[in-house]
């Protein structure tokens, strides 16, 4: 759903063009306010193109009125390298961290020389695992496209790769069926990427590189569309392939060998969306400053980043708080706010109903627990009373913290439990005099509710 009254600029930077897209989303839908398609001179350096991408830019805002916006840019598919990892599902709460521990595991570079970022595409809970989507670029080689709005007073607020740019705009678009596959081979320049797209998702991305006149393009087309064949298990339907490029004949739409496999159609952009297909990564830029997309990967680091805008926020926090107003007003405030109070009361009567049979509950446990350990200690005649210890440990131990297990053998104690923070535990433990050599037994695991799920062992003190 698209923020009302958001803006976005999408930049899209390609070695021979730049194409810039201008959003602005209103009540019903996403429009496209302006775009433009700027040739690039590539005999330059890559500096000295950002130098004349900037002035582009500069003039593109200035003709087109714009003062402040969110710039979101896409850069040439082949200054990243992407990996499809799995990995265990135990990683999930530090993924970042564990990607940095092992990036050269999966890329060329070492976690200080890439800029990098992933997105979880699917989850296994039985086998415990996930494939992650992994996007690096080094950054010695992005760093020119970084400092793209230096001089125009404003930051840009993401950097992303060609092929997600285009997830964002096919998942917009509805150019294909929800859930199903479909292949995209995108032209730009002297390459191609091939890239297929499942639930909105990126699954598959190859670049080619291809001759600048297109002589070579439906051999490379082919050799690319069987490569593609071998790692798919699409059953028997067709993959749909959608060309996009500066050159079309009859030619391209044949697939000799693959008829069975894919199903070559014809660029359709009839739907006035955009009016060229050099459009397509920048508006999927774009479309980042509106509204939340399927593919949400961001190059850029955190500190580089500009700070989210709030106009189109606050404008409808705005206008929700005038509505309410007027509700309240016609529907008589007073009835309204006893309304609220006894809903409110309510829900505050049947929680403390609940809490207090938990407590009820627990009181007749703990009674059942304390005869229990009173028939131990008086059979064992042990020389430290297990009430006495769970008395202590009580004492010790936050009312936060649920022990659900309690074993003791002679002098050692073993509790398992539930705590906000489990480490804190140790500390208070450690200084008891009652209480020495304490230790976790394992692993500290997160649960969903947030909690962390303890085990510890310690000796008490003779």
């Amino acid at each position: 759903m698209a923020v009302l009254f958001q803006t976005g600029l999408g930049v899209s930077i390609e070695t021979e063009f730049l194409s810039v897209v201008y959003l602005k989303a209103s009540f019903r839908k996403v429009k496209l306010e302006a775009q433009a398609v700027y040739q690039l001179p590539a005999e330059k350096t890559l500096e000295e193109r950002m130098t004349v991408a900037r002035n582009m830019i500069r003039t593109f805002l200035e003709r087109n009125h714009i003062l402040s916006t969110d710039i979101y840019l896409s850069i040439p598919r082949n200054l990243a390298v992407l990996r499809y990892v799995e990995l265990p599902l135990a990683v999930k709460e530090n993924l970042r961290e564990s990607l940095g521990y092992e990036m050269e595991k999966y890329t060329p570079f070492s976690a200080d020389d890439v800029h990098f970022d992933c997105q979880i595409i699917s989850e296994d809970r039985k086998a415990g695992t996930m494939k992650l989507f992994l996007v690096a670029a080094e950054r010695d080689a992005v760093g020119p496209y970084t400092g793209l709005c230096e001089g125009l007073e404003t930051r840009i607020s993401g950097m992303e790769i060609s092929s997600t740019a285009l997830a964002s705009y096919f998942s917009h678009s509805g150019t294909f069926a929800p859930g199903a596959s479909s292949v995209v081979l995108y032209m730009a320049g002297g390459r191609m990427e091939v890239d297929l797209f499942r639930d909105n998702l990126l699954w598959y991305s190859h670049q080619v590189e291809v001759a600048q006149d297109g002589s070579d393009l439906s051999a490379v087309m082919q050799c690319e569309l069987e490569l593609l064949a071998k790692k798919l298990d699409e059953g028997k339907d067709k993959l749909p392939v959608v060309f996009f490029g500066p050159r079309f004949d009859d030619s391209l739409f044949t697939c000799p060998g693959g008829e069975d496999m894919f199903e070559i159609r014809r660029p359709d952009l009839s739907d006035g969306r955009i009016p060229s297909h050099e459009l397509m990564p920048a508006y999927g830029c774009a479309l980042k400053a509106i509204q939340k997309i399927p593919m949400d990967i961001n190059l850029l680091p955190v500190g580089l980043r500009k700070k989210p805008g709030k106009t189109g926020y606050y404008t409808m926090l705005l206008l929700g708080g005038l509505l309410v107003l007027s509700l309240l007003s016609w529907g008589g405030g007073m009835i309204v706010r006893e309304q609220l109070d006894l809903k409110r009361l309510n829900a505050q009567i049947e929680q403390l109903r609940v809490k207090v049979a938990d407590v009820e509950k627990m009181r007749m446990r703990c009674g059942k627990l304390e005869k229990q350990i009173d028939s131990l200690n008086n059979l064992g005649g042990s020389s430290v009373p297990v009430l006495n210890v769970l008395r202590d440990l009580s004492n010790i131990i936050p009312q936060s913290t649920w022990v659900n297990r309690f074993s003791i053998s002679g002098s050692d104690v073993n509790i398992e439990g539930y705590a906000q923070s489990a480490s804190k535990l140790i500390t208070p433990l450690e200084e008891s005099p009652i209480f020495g050599d304490v230790a976790f037994l394992s692993a500290i695991m997160k649960t969903r509710d947030g909690k962390e799920r303890f085990r510890i062992g310690l000796k008490i003190k003779r």
